[in-house]
């Protein structure tokens, strides 16, 4: 177990538009670390906190969708996720830039749902690909929490972690979640990597 700070959960609402001479900047106003970045080559990230709405619109929505529907979560460990989510925080670094966060985000949240986990006790954060700004969120959510790789999630217990799953699962989401739940041994993939 790592004592760090959990996240502070808040809601996000409302659009404003900032331009710059490079992309354009589109702030939530109830976070000001919140922004989606139209590069000049034409695509658009996610970056730092959003709710997960903001994945059901366009152009997110594309894979997010597919990749919701798609999955069917394992129904004889949801009741025992379920109950073990109780009283936990959940963080999730990702980028809408990363075919594994792509992939391996829905799939979470959708399982997350199927466990009746409240949303208003999930961050999701949305990390950069650029070189000089590697994995970092503008609100520097992920510095003192080795995000190394993404999708993290990140399961915390008041303000301690009680475990993480990085990137893609060992044997599936529903059990490597439930592992780490339960407090059984879980060595995550990449565990021990640190960042650069």
């Amino acid at each position: 177990m790592v004592q760090t700070n959990a996240p502070t959960i808040q809601s996000n609402t409302g659009n404003e538009l900032i331009k710059n001479k490079n992309f354009v900047t589109s702030n939530n106003l109830g976070n000001e670390n919140s922004n989606t970045i139209n590069s000049p080559q034409a695509t658009t990230h996610m970056l730092g906190i959003h709710p997960i709405a903001d994945l059901r619109q366009a152009p997110f929505a594309d894979w997010f969708l597919t990749n919701y529907q798609a999955y069917q979560p394992d129904s004889l460990l949801i009741p025992k996720i379920k109950e073990l989510l109780k009283g936990k925080t959940l963080q999730i670094f990702l980028g809408t830039w990363c075919g594994d966060s792509k992939r391996e985000v829905p799939r979470m949240l959708k399982i997350l749902a199927a466990a009746g986990f409240d949303s208003t006790k999930l961050q999701l954060v949305f990390v950069n690909n650029t070189p000089e700004a590697y994995k970092k969120s503008p609100g520097h959510e992920e510095q003192g929490k080795n995000i190394v790789r993404v999708p993290t999630l990140i399961v915390y217990k008041g303000k301690t972690e009680i475990g993480r799953f990085i990137e893609y699962p060992k044997e599936s989401i529903e059990k490597d979640l439930l592992k780490i739940l339960q407090g059984e041994p879980y060595e995550p993939n990449y565990f021990g990597k640190t960042v650069q």
